[in-house]
């Protein structure tokens, strides 16, 4: 009896053991099972990272050779307009810069073969400052030509957008308000070119360069010059002069009134 319950025992204990390992067994096969699953996962979510970062990467390159052309295009300055109420181009004409004291702003001075003024421009100026990786392409540049033998003073300010989808019609008024102040600005010329798109972009819409020039009330330079706010809409396009339009209107009018007392 004592041999058989021992017998007993041992053979339990063994069944329990079998038992045991089987279901060992079983998880570590149901636990790789599961980590194979995982990783197959992981897998394929890195797979979806890596692609995203390839494209973040060619977006961020495309914006940042956008961002270099608009510097570049900056630095060279935006193409002059020339609004057909200015006189025409003069090959005996020179053009020369002129600083103007206290407003620190450069003016190219237009003058023809007997040395008299045709036309003072200031440079050109974007309207919201650079400081986005890819910065609007709005600039802004201010023009006149003096009172002479009764011919009234003019003023323009040429607006060139780069690269806009939309567009200013050409039977858009521009409204000026300098604080409590406003003046209707008519447009007098207005030239555009298509953008052509490359690579990737193809098959985005069409962009085009775009240059209108508004001729200012009579006022309107004088009031500039001395604003402490101003602002300027017309169709799609509305900015804030900042302090350096306000030194270029300035700078302008100064001239200007310097050309009123010459003999």
């Amino acid at each position: 009896m004592r041999s058989r319950s021992w017998t007993g025992r041992k053979v339990g204990a063994l069944f329990g053991a079998v038992v045991l390992g089987t279901f060992v067994l079983a998880t570590h096969a149901g636990a790789q099972q599961g980590l194979a699953e995982e990783n197959a996962r992981l897998e394929a979510e890195n797979e979806k990272l890596r692609a995203e970062l390839d494209a973040l990467r060619r977006d961020a390159s495309e914006a940042a050779s956008e961002s270099r052309d608009a510097a570049r295009e900056a630095q060279a300055g935006a193409p002059a307009a020339q609004p057909s109420a200015e006189p025409a181009d003069d090959p005996a004409s020179t053009v020369v810069s002129e600083y103007v004291p206290r407003t620190r702003v450069t003016l190219s001075v237009g003058r023809d073969e007997v040395g008299r003024i045709e036309v003072l421009g200031t440079p050109w100026y974007r309207t919201v400052p650079d400081t986005g990786l890819l910065p609007l392409r709005e600039f802004i540049q201010f023009r006149a030509v003096p009172a002479r033998e009764g011919r009234p003073e003019q003023v323009w300010m040429s607006l060139n957008r780069q690269g806009m989808s939309s567009s200013v019609g050409g039977g858009t008024t521009g409204t000026l308000q300098v604080g409590s102040w406003s003046g209707k600005a008519a447009i007098v010329d207005q030239k555009t070119s298509r953008r052509r798109r490359v690579g990737r972009q193809a098959t985005m819409p069409l962009r085009k360069d775009e240059t209108t020039t508004f001729a200012l009330p009579g006022d309107a330079l004088a009031k500039l010059a001395v604003a402490d706010r101003a602002t300027f809409d017309a169709g799609p396009v509305h900015f804030e002069f900042t302090d350096e339009h306000v030194a270029a209107a300035a700078a302008l009018q100064a001239r200007l009134a310097k050309e009123e007392q010459s003999p």
